[in-house]
């Protein structure tokens, strides 16, 4: 008996809370940008219209909306909180797209920090090195091992981002061969660079990089419109 009455008081305060909690009315609805770079790929209005929840609505189904905004690539974090002065906050952390992916006639998607594929957002201009030539079509973000050809574009380009000169210099990456295995590096100046496969990787950049800083007046980098740097302990270039 005393089980049943347990269970039925229960439900009462359940039901309760739920009339309380439909016919609170949302006075005001607040978006905080909680990332550090800046890039925000989604306006206040476009987060807004995707929980669904606008000011003198009843907040039905937070939990709801806060699972669909949380499923949307461009976020690393969504978080919605409902406070006793009936503002809704909405603390969102977006994805940092490092990489644009150009796929031959196609539109394209961001490339992110963590390797993910982030779609085009309308509203977001910032100026991002281009991968280019034998890439995937479309985006993805399945759990599965990253595209050999974009995990070695990335991966270069973490490299490369930390050098002062290299960082600003290059400004595409494009993939070809097998499985888009081998990369070439292209620069503003038009400068081809073939970096092959993955292989070696990091002492064919710290290569470059050395090349750039200490080549002599004879023989400085700009000179050259093709360097290769597949051969160990050299650079070849024309």
């Amino acid at each position: 008996m005393l089980r049943i009455l347990g269970l039925g008081l229960v439900t009462v305060i359940w039901v309760g809370a739920q009339n309380e909690l439909k016919a609170t009315k949302i006075k005001k609805v607040e978006v905080v940008y909680r990332d550090q770079h800046g890039m925000h790929l989604l306006s206040e209005g476009e987060i807004s219209r995707v929980v669904s929840l606008k000011a003198n609505r009843s907040p039905r189904g937070m939990m709801v909306h806060e699972k669909t905004l949380r499923s949307l690539p461009s976020l690393v974090r969504a978080d919605l909180s409902l406070g006793l002065d009936r503002v809704l906050w909405v603390e969102v952390e977006f994805s940092r797209p490092v990489l644009r992916v150009m796929p031959v006639g196609r539109p394209g998607y961001y490339l992110d920090n963590r390797g993910l594929g982030v779609p085009l957002s309308p509203g977001f201009a910032w100026p991002l090195p281009l991968i280019l030539g034998n890439v995937p079509g479309h985006w993805s973000q399945a759990k599965l091992p990253m595209h050999t050809g974009l995990a070695l574009a990335l991966r270069t380009h973490q490299v490369l981002v930390s050098d002062s000169i290299l960082g600003k210099e290059v400004t595409q990456y494009v993939l070809s061969g097998r499985d888009s295995a081998s990369l070439e590096l292209q620069t503003r100046s038009g400068q081809r660079i073939w970096v092959g496969t993955s292989m070696d990787l990091t002492a064919k950049l710290r290569k470059l990089s050395v090349f750039y800083r200490w080549a002599p007046a004879d023989s400085l980098p700009t000179r050259f419109h093709n360097i290769n740097l597949i051969f160990k302990d050299q650079i070849v270039c024309r």
